[in-house]
C-alpha cells in the first residue's frame, strides 16, 4: 500500500514563497493542525505492514495530487479543519464530481468519515462532492474536514482527543487495502459454546465464559474479541485459547 496525506495549506500553496495559514483561530493555524495531524497519521501508518507512505506539507494547490500520482500512490488523503462559525460541528469528507456511491473514492470517504466521527463523538455531516484541485487524481483521493476549528468547543475536544483522531484515521485508510498491524496478532472470533468445552467451572473461567457470552450476544454471532482482551484471560487462565 502506497497512502499519500497532505496537511493542506501551507508554504506556496497558492503562490510560491507565500505561505497559506488556512483557517484562524486565535494561536492556531489550520496549516499547522494539518501538519501535527498528518505527521501522526504518518506515524501510525509505520505500523502496518507493507505500507510506504509520502507526506506532503508545501506545494502549489495544483501539484499536490500530481506528486501522489507520480509517486504511484494507491490513495491520497488531504487533511483539513474546517470554518465557519461557533454554531457548526462535525467531520465531513470530500470527493471529487462523480465519484459517487459505489466509487472507491466513496466507499474510502465514508469509512474514514464515520471513523473520525466516533473518535471525536460529534456529528458526520456525510460524503460530499466538490471540485477541489486536489482531487483530480489518478488514485482514489479524498479531503478530509476533521472538525471545526471555529467552534472552540469543538476544537478543544479535537486537541484532546488528537491521537485517537490520528488512530482512526490510519486505520480506516489501512482497512481499504487490508493492511496489517506489524508484529500484531488480529482480533480473533470464538463461538462462545466451543470455548466454553475448553474452560473449566471454577470461578474465574465461568467470568471468561460470561463475558464472551455477552460480546458474542453484542456482536450478533460469533465474539469477536481483542488481543488485549485474550492475553488477559490467557495469562489469568493459563489457557492458549
Amino acid at each position: 500500500m502506497r497512502q499519500a496525506i497532505d496537511a493542506g495549506h501551507g508554504w506556496h500553496n497558492k503562490k510560491q514563497g507565500v505561505f497559506d495559514p488556512g483557517a484562524v483561530n486565535g494561536i492556531y493555524f489550520e496549516h499547522n493542525l494539518n501538519a501535527e495531524l498528518a505527521h501522526m497519521v504518518d506515524a501510525e501508518l509505520q505500523g502496518y505492514e507493507d505500507v510506504r507512505t509520502l507526506l506532503i506539507e508545501s506545494g502549489l494547490l495544483y501539484s499536490r495530487d500530481n506528486r501522489a500520482a507520480s509517486w504511484n500512490a494507491d490513495q491520497y488523503a488531504a487533511i483539513h479543519f474546517d470554518s465557519f462559525d461557533q454554531t457548526v460541528s462535525g467531520t465531513t469528507v470530500f470527493t471529487n464530481r462523480g465519484k459517487g456511491v459505489g466509487s472507491a473514492e466513496y466507499v474510502m470517504a465514508h469509512r474514514v468519515g464515520r471513523a473520525l466521527a466516533l473518535a471525536q463523538g460529534i456529528p458526520f455531516r456525510g460524503v460530499r462532492q466538490m471540485d477541489f484541485a486536489v482531487l483530480a487524481g489518478r488514485q482514489p483521493d479524498i479531503l478530509i474536514e476533521v472538525c471545526f476549528m471555529s467552534n472552540n468547543a469543538e476544537l478543544a475536544n479535537y486537541i484532546a482527543k488528537k491521537r485517537e483522531v490520528a488512530h482512526a484515521i490510519a486505520s480506516a485508510l489501512a482497512h481499504g487495502i487490508d493492511s496489517k498491524k506489524k508484529e500484531e496478532e488480529d482480533d480473533m472470533q470464538y463461538d462462545h459454546e466451543k470455548v466454553s468445552v475448553h474452560l473449566g467451572t471454577d470461578a474465574k473461567s465461568l467470568a471468561v465464559k460470561a463475558a464472551i457470552k455477552q460480546l458474542a450476544d453484542d456482536n450478533g454471532k460469533a465474539a469477536v474479541v481483542t488481543p488485549t482482551f485474550r492475553d488477559s484471560w490467557r495469562g489469568w487462565l493459563g489457557t492458549k485459547l
